[in-house]
Formats: structure tokens, sequence, C-alpha cells
């Protein structure tokens, strides 16, 4: 564990998304980061082809896994998804409740199990609207590039949200995304 560090993504905007008709959308940012758990910004509504985020997240990161998956996926928040995310996780204890009865989990490991797979779905929801993935090596060149941050930088005064701090990434199928990844510097 030694040599995981902590980085801060900064997700400053997203410009030139595909077009989602006549309508605005609400839209979240999903990040992926190894063997962390996913991470979410907040929904922002009113979104066509550009969103402000203006989003700070904190991974840990080892800089000499090379094996390490980093995607920042752009969804589009579903009107059903708040509903189905509150029962996805009651459902899933239920079914997996049910389902421990005849397994060596038995009742209360299953329902935990299905607790967690249906948190898992809830959280996946939402139409992809774009997506960023880098390499282990992209993200180092970032952490060399942006510099560190002292510890008690994070979330309040850690940067500016000025445009020039930020790297213009592109996205898939289409999009830019202006990005900021620093390491926090351990105490």
């Amino acid at each position: 564990m030694s040599r995981f560090s902590v980085i801060e993504v900064s997700i400053l905007k997203i410009e030139n998304l595909p077009a989602s008709g006549f309508t605005t959308r609400t839209l979240f940012a999903r990040v992926l980061s190894g063997y962390n758990e996913p991470q979410h910004s907040r929904p922002h509504d009113g979104c066509s082809t550009t969103c402000s985020m203006k989003e700070r997240l904190q991974f840990n990161y080892d800089r000499e896994d090379n094996s390490q998956k980093f995607s920042i996926v752009i969804k589009q928040q579903e009107l059903v998804a708040g509903a189905v995310s509150q029962m996805a996780p009651i459902v899933g204890a239920l079914a997996g409740g049910g389902g421990g009865l005849v397994t060596p989990l038995g009742p209360t490991g299953g329902a935990v199990a299905g607790m967690v797979a249906g948190i898992g779905a809830a959280n996946s929801l939402g139409k992809e609207v774009a997506r960023a993935d880098m390499s282990s090596d992209m993200v180092n060149r970032f952490l060399d590039k942006d510099g560190k941050l002292e510890q008690g930088m994070t979330s309040v005064g850690a940067g500016s949200w000025i445009e020039d701090e930020f790297t213009k990434v592109h996205m898939v199928p289409q999009g830019t995304m202006w990005l900021r990844i620093r390491e926090i510097e351990k105490e």
C-alpha cells in the first residue's frame, strides 16, 4: 500500500457533446480509476452540448501499476433513475436473501451481496453521452505536468478554475473535456 498516493481529478467543463435534440438534459460524470470504487459528480441540469462541471474527485493511485484503467464517462441522468436507484438495493437485498437460503452464504450473506449488486446497478444507470479512456502512462503525464497539491490545499483553495490550468482532452464519440489531475502530497 505504500506505493499508493492520492490524486485529485478536476473537471472544469465539457464542450461539443453530441446533441440531445431540442431539449436540455441533466449530465453527470462517472469516474473509474483502477481498484477504486466508481465515483460520480453531482448532476448538472440544463446542459445541451456544453456543461460547466467544476468538480473535484479524489482517488488512490499507483504510478507503477501499468494495468490500471482510468475512464471518465459523461452520462445523462434518466428520469426513472431516482426511483430505480432507491429501489435497486432493496430489491437486490430481498432477492439475495431468498437466494441465500439455498447457498452457503445464508440469508444474511445473500442479502448483503444482493444489496451491493443493487447499489452497483443503480449507480451505473444513465445513457452514456461521451467518454475519455486513459492509460496509466497518460495519467502519469498529467501528474508530471500539473504538479502536487499541499496536504491542506484539497477541495477549498486547491487551485483555481482558470481554463489555462487545465488540459483539453478529446472524448469519444465527440466532445472535449477540460481536465486537471494532481497528486496530493503526503503528510
